[in-house]
């Protein structure tokens, strides 16, 4: 067999199995998802609904998906947005989702089923995409626990159904960087825009995109030779401008952001807007918010209750993701190493209690390879076991969300 038949032998063999890949990525996806389905149907239908005021409870098996911050992304689908200084605002979620859901409505569904709809096509891509991700990285088993890793985190559920934006930022963050990988710049740049469209936590994809353009430039000068100096000035004129060009694309991942500023400046005279309505939300940035003032005055009137063990909770995870990111760094290297290390500790700087970080650390999706791979170097009993306890956790937090409970 000559050269080139083996070669198309074996592109042919990568794209086939790159195929099956994508088609068990979305039917595991399928799975779980079809799984919560039941549960949050089964959970709204027949047992006990939180008894709080403040919230909305429903036995409507699609409705139990939207609670919370699920209520306001379909109130901005459905008619904009406002903004008084005097009370709460929807111009703390950023609008990319909300046009997702909007957009889906043109098909003839209603703002609800368009919203649940939008979270499981982002998902089932993104699981596809990671999948693609892990497929240069790991072994095709190694890869596949990865994704039931990710698949099985007990707040997957935010992936799998919420009406909530997470599942539309991570299809988009892990795009962003595979079409990087591919030298899509462009691409990779509106992918990127999307991002930060979308929660503005996409401003570590915007330092991981750059950090990705200069490792490619780095590496492009390392393939040439080591200690390869070119005389022609010319040469060296077009490799630095040729960098540069990839470093300033990566920066207009940053054009969501500005372009939600401009729409608040335009529209409400404050292209801050989204920051200072963070104050009646009890989110406020300032010294407070930073050394976690709130946390401690809710401590001391929670005691040891439910309430205090959630935060405990979702902090114990941010410290374990925030623990794993010297592995990225090892293992996947520095653009990934920063971008994992800012998507999680922005939240944590900014919030008032920690509270979310569970479901924020969703976009951390190198913690969930390096987890896997681990994992993987297990025993198929350990393996079994520890996904078996994950998922159990998952169809608890789904039943608790679906009944009006507070999770993340």
């Amino acid at each position: 067999m000559s050269g080139t038949e083996t070669a198309r032998t074996d592109s042919e063999a990568g794209s086939t199995d790159s195929g099956s890949d994508a088609i068990w990525c979305a039917s595991v996806f399928a799975l779980v998802a079809g799984a919560l389905f039941a549960v949050v149907a089964a959970s709204a239908a027949w047992l006990p609904i939180r008894r709080d005021p403040t919230q909305v409870r429903t036995r409507d098996w699609l409705a139990a998906w939207a609670h919370f911050d699920g209520r306001w992304y379909l109130r901005i689908a459905r008619g904009g947005y406002e903004f008084g200084r005097a009370r709460h605002s929807g111009v703390s979620f950023f609008p990319a989702y909300p046009l997702a859901i909007h957009a889906a409505t043109l098909f003839g569904v209603s703002f609800l089923a368009a919203g649940v709809g939008t979270t499981l096509v982002c998902g089932a891509l993104a699981v596809i995409l990671f999948r693609v991700w892990l497929s240069e990285r790991m072994s095709r088993a190694a890869a596949r626990i990865a994704v039931l890793t990710l698949l099985l985190y007990p707040f997957a559920f935010f992936v799998a159904g919420a009406v909530y934006s997470d599942a539309l930022f991570l299809v988009a963050a892990i795009g962003a960087f595979v079409a990087a990988e591919r030298r899509c710049w462009w691409l990779a740049a509106a992918l990127g825009g999307l991002a930060t469209m979308t929660r503005p936590v996409g401003i570590a994809l915007v330092v991981g995109l750059i950090a990705l353009a200069w490792e490619q430039e780095r590496e492009r000068d390392r393939r040439r030779g080591s200690g390869y100096v070119s005389r022609d000035r010319t040469t060296q004129k077009v490799r630095r401008t040729l960098g540069l060009k990839q470093v300033v694309i990566a920066s207009l991942a940053a054009s969501g952001l500005l372009l939600y500023c401009t729409y608040l400046a335009l529209r409400f005279g404050d292209p801050l807007a989204f920051v200072h309505a963070e104050r009646h939300w009890h989110q406020a940035p300032g010294l407070a918010t930073f050394f976690k003032i709130p946390l401690f005055r809710e401590l001391s009137h929670w005691g040891w209750s439910s309430d205090a063990i959630a935060h405990f909770a979702q902090l114990l995870i941010a410290i374990v993701a925030l623990a794993l990111v010297p592995q990225v760094l090892r293992r996947f290297g520095r653009p990934y190493g920063l971008y994992t290390l800012l998507v999680l500790a922005i939240p944590m700087v900014f919030t008032k209690d920690f509270f979310g970080m569970g479901r924020y650390v969703l976009a951390a999706f190198p913690c969930f390879a390096v987890v896997g791979e681990r994992l993987a170097a297990q025993s198929p009993r350990r393996i079994v076991v520890v996904l078996a306890a994950s998922a159990l956790a998952l169809v608890v937090l789904a039943s608790l969300f679906a009944r009006s409970y507070y999770l993340s």
